[in-house]
């Protein structure tokens, strides 16, 4: 969407492997993961960090888990959204959920994402200290995908 202010970030490992961010000159490209198996990115702006993840069914959790570690500043309001092809419910316990929630992340995705029923598209929030953060998330069904998207709208108080 360049023509509405947008610019994109992508990282292509191959067929349905893979990344896009659109993003606007509030937010700055910090750094990419790139592996065959899961793909990471983040990008920063003065109030919060969104970080977005694409995980192969394959990935090795743990070390996601050792990236993200890198990648999560626990002193600011931090997004993580992705399709972790890991289903929420069924395995409600497996490392990374577990990892984010001892970090005081929030899972915000309720309800199935893709079309067979998982929960695999999962959105966290940790807000950063002294801020008040209001997040609204939102499922929608494109025809283009297997897969619901989220729309997703953080609020600062101080913004408004």
């Amino acid at each position: 969407y360049p023509e509405k202010g947008y610019k994109e970030q992508f990282i292509n490992v191959g067929a349905g492997k893979g990344l896009v961010t659109y993003y606007n000159e509030k937010f700055r490209h910090e750094r990419d993961v790139k592996t065959d198996t899961y793909q990471i990115t983040k990008f920063t702006s003065k109030n919060m960090d969104s970080i977005n993840m694409y995980r192969s069914q394959n990935g090795n959790l743990s070390n996601v888990c050792d990236y993200l570690t890198g990648l999560i500043d626990t002193e600011k309001t931090t997004i993580l959204t992705g399709d972790f092809n890991l289903c929420s419910v069924t395995k409600g316990n497996n490392k990374i959920t577990s990892y984010l929630k001892a970090l005081g992340f929030k899972q915000y995705v309720i309800g199935p994402t893709h079309i067979a029923g998982g929960h695999l598209d999962h959105l966290y929030m940790r807000q950063g200290a002294d801020q008040a953060v209001t997040i609204n998330a939102e499922r929608y069904s494109p025809y283009y995908s297997d897969h619901d998207g989220v729309l997703t709208t953080v609020s600062f108080p101080d913004q408004e």
